[in-house]
C-alpha cells in the first residue's frame, strides 16, 4: 500500500520534491506550506486537516529539507515554479494555498506568480515586510540576530543547524524543541500542551533537518532577502489571519501586507499567538471553501 505521507515526484530540472497527501482523495485541493524548520509532516492535528469532507490537503518538503533535493541560491519566486510543475503533474487545474509563519511568504509568492491557478491564498501569522525599518524593528532581538546571520553567514547558520541535529534526534529532543518555543504566549502554550500537536511539530522538525542543516537555511534566506516582486501587483484573493499576541510574526507584518495587497481580507484576533493556524484551522479551511465557487475560474 502506498504511503501517502512520504511521496515524491521529479521536477522539470530533475530535482526531487517530497510531499504528503491527507484527507478526501476527491476533495478540493489545498496546498499547505509550513513554517521555518518544518517539513511535509507539518499539519494541524485535527480531523479537519486529515479527513474533512471535500478537502484534499497537500503538504511539502521545500528544497533541501526532508525528501526534497536541495536548490542552492534559490529565491522566493523559485517556489511557485515548483508548485506549477507539481500541479501539472498532479492534474490540478485550480487549487488554494495556505502558508503559516515563514510559509506565509511562500504562499504570497504563489499568489503573485500563479494567479491563473489559484482560487485564493491564505497567509496565517505570515512573515513579510522585513525590508521595512518599522516592521523589522518589531522583531525580537534573537530574530533580528538570526536574520543577520542567515543573510551574511549562511554557512555558519547551516553549521549551527547541523550541531543541533544530534540533540533534536536524542531522547531529549522534544524537550529541547518545547524550550525553544518558550517565547510564545500562553495561548500557544495551551496548544503545545496537547501531545498530538507537539508530536507533529517534533516529527516535522526532525524530518526537515534529516538531509542536513543547509536546506533550512536556504529556506529562510529566500524569505529574508529581496522578494523581487511587489505586494501591490498581486491579483489573487488573499486572506490574512493574525494573532495580536504573536511575538514571532508580529501584527505589524500582517498590517504591512493588508495595506498593500489589493484584494485582501484581514482577520486580527485578540488573545491569539503564533500558532493560530492550529487553533483556527477549521475556520481557515471553511473560509476557503466558502469563497471557492466565486473565485474559481
Amino acid at each position: 500500500m502506498m504511503d501517502h505521507t512520504a511521496q515524491t515526484l521529479t521536477l522539470r530540472d530533475g530535482r526531487t520534491l517530497g510531499y504528503a497527501e491527507w484527507g478526501d482523495p476527491d476533495g478540493k485541493p489545498i496546498l499547505l506550506f509550513g513554517g521555518s524548520t518544518s517539513s511535509r509532516l507539518q499539519r494541524p492535528a485535527d480531523d479537519a486537516s486529515q479527513f474533512a469532507p471535500g478537502v484534499r490537503l497537500y503538504t511539502f518538503d521545500r528544497p533541501g529539507t526532508g525528501l526534497s533535493t536541495r536548490q542552492p541560491n534559490r529565491t522566493l519566486l523559485d517556489w511557485p515554479d515548483d508548485i506549477r510543475d507539481f500541479a501539472r503533474q498532479k492534474h490540478l487545474d485550480q487549487f488554494a494555498v495556505v502558508g503559516g509563519s515563514l510559509g506565509g511568504a511562500y504562499a504570497v509568492a504563489c499568489a503573485y506568480a500563479l494567479p491563473d491557478l489559484l482560487v485564493c491564498a491564505s497567509v496565517i501569522s505570515g512573515v513579510s515586510g522585513l525590508g521595512d525599518a518599522e516592521v523589522f524593528a518589531t522583531q525580537t532581538r534573537a530574530t533580528r540576530s538570526l536574520i543577520a546571520t542567515v543573510r551574511r553567514f549562511p554557512q555558519f547558520a547551516a553549521f549551527q543547524n547541523n550541531l543541533s541535529r544530534p540533540l533534536i534526534n536524542s531522547r531529549f529532543g522534544k524537550r529541547v524543541l518545547r524550550s525553544a518555543l518558550g517565547i510564545l504566549p500562553q495561548s500557544d502554550q495551551d496548544i503545545l500542551d496537547q501531545p498530538e500537536n507537539m508530536q507533529i511539530m517534533y516529527d516535522s522538525a526532525r524530518e526537515c533537518l534529516s538531509p542536513g542543516g543547509a536546506g533550512a537555511v536556504d529556506d529562510m534566506r529566500a524569505v529574508v532577502n529581496d522578494w523581487a516582486f511587489k505586494l501591490e501587483d498581486i491579483r489573487t484573493k488573499v486572506f490574512i489571519w493574525q494573532g495580536e499576541d504573536d511575538p514571532q510574526a508580529p501584527p505589524a507584518m500582517a498590517r504591512y501586507m493588508a495595506a498593500r495587497i489589493p484584494a485582501n481580507e484581514a482577520t486580527f484576533l485578540a488573545n491569539a499567538g503564533h500558532l493560530l493556524i492550529i487553533s483556527h484551522w477549521r475556520h481557515i479551511l471553511q473560509q476557503i471553501l466558502d469563497v471557492w465557487p466565486a473565485c474559481a475560474g
